[in-house]
């Protein structure tokens, strides 16, 4: 147990000096998801098995707001966070939080160095194919992301021609900034999180951003640190939903979180979380 407490320590202010090259100085979550006892993983049949013998899941997430994100006292909170929270505390197992590179979430997966992806995930069929995707549980769309002092600068795809388009490498916005015409004019540049976008914009190493409307929520305009980013009105998409991901295979896991998340719907916990994060509007309820 005394091994097992140092390593953690060790990750954690590793995880700590990464993160505070992105502006901010601590994390609360681990680097690298602790190896299983041998007899746990031995007797696992299911998934859940697995899971539930080692009394905890290993949720990857990446940090922006306002899904997972440090407060200023340097605790990890956000929807997801908390929604994993409680989903967790229903399933009698402890989440722990591991942030991961986005673009290397289904290897991660797969390797069992996590057992969940809940970070704002975007449902897609391709993804269904390679995970098991919970229900859907918030609505999302794409949005493009301007400086306030360029929101005019930028209505069309001509505007585009030579400008600096930024998405986060592994999202649906990097699919959008080489499929969709209206980026076509411009250069394009994949980063490791939703954050490295905004502070890209912000610096004024990027033009424009592809992003979440959901992040935007909690992360850019009045009171926040990126206050002087806006979401352009003039490029929209369709309409996204968010799921978790958990390991393809069986669904033990998987049908374990739908009821919870019923029943979290039905007694009103999401919606009171989702208020605290501005989100009552994009909750999805049957």
């Amino acid at each position: 147990m005394k091994k097992r407490t140092i390593a953690t320590l060790a990750a954690l202010c590793a995880a700590a000096t990464l993160f505070a090259g992105c502006g901010s100085t601590a994390a609360t979550t681990t680097t690298a998801a602790p190896a299983p006892a041998a007899e746990t993983t031995a007797a696992a049949s299911t998934d859940w098995d697995y899971i539930s013998g080692k009394g905890e899941m290993i949720i990857g997430i990446t940090y922006y707001a306002p899904m997972n994100y440090l407060d200023d006292d340097k605790n990890l909170v956000g929807f997801d966070t908390e929604l994993a929270e409680a989903v967790c505390a229903k399933l009698g197992v402890k989440p722990v939080f591991q942030e991961i590179e986005w673009g290397s979430k289904e290897t991660e997966l797969a390797a069992k160095n996590i057992d969940a992806v809940w970070n704002g995930m975007t449902a897609t069929a391709e993804r269904a194919q390679n995970m098991n995707l919970s229900q859907s549980y918030l609505k999302n769309a794409p949005v493009v992301i301007v400086r306030a002092a360029d929101v005019e600068k930028y209505k069309t795809a001509d505007d585009l021609k030579g400008a600096s388009v930024v998405a986060e490498n592994g999202s649906m916005a990097a699919e959008l900034i080489e499929s969709d015409d209206f980026f076509a004019q411009g250069s394009h540049t994949l980063v490791d999180t939703q954050v490295k976008t905004f502070l890209e914009l912000k610096a004024g190493t990027a033009d424009v951003v592809i992003g979440d409307y959901v992040a935007a929520i909690g992360s850019i305009g009045e009171g926040t640190d990126f206050a002087d980013l806006v979401v352009s009105p003039y490029k929209t998409f369709e309409g996204e939903t968010y799921a978790i991901a958990f390991r393809k295979g069986d669904d033990s896991v998987t049908s374990r979180v739908n009821a919870i998340l019923d029943e979290l719907t039905q007694d009103g916990t999401v919606e009171t979380i989702a208020k605290k994060y501005k989100l009552e509007s994009q909750i999805i309820t049957k």
